[in-house]
């Protein structure tokens, strides 16, 4: 599933843009030049992109996505990634399958 994630995550994203994978289960894309607004949209059209896909046969995957921007008053981009982390866990709190930002 990872795997076929990876291959995905690339065609849903723009040629500026940047995906990795964080460790686990979970990715992280960069997104220069993007608002929290557009970064939600972007996380949304990947979130419905996975779940249409057939990665297991009789199985729908699904994403939680926990978005985040960088701002003024951050140390450095950890603090963004912290609060991506934190949105995921509460996307995965309020039933998975979500993008919260």
């Amino acid at each position: 599933v990872l795997q076929r994630v990876a291959e995905i995550l690339p065609t849903a994203l723009r040629i500026t843009d940047f995906v990795a994978r964080l460790g686990g289960e979970e990715f992280v894309a960069l997104l220069p030049v993007t608002s929290l607004d557009g970064a939600a949209i972007l996380a949304e059209k990947i979130r419905s992109t996975i779940e249409q896909e057939q990665i297991i046969v009789d199985h729908i995957v699904s994403l939680s996505i926990g978005v985040s921007v960088v701002q003024l008053n951050d140390t450095d981009m950890n603090d963004a990634i912290r609060r991506a982390d934190k949105n995921l866990y509460i996307a995965k709190q309020q039933g998975r399958n979500r993008v919260i930002s």
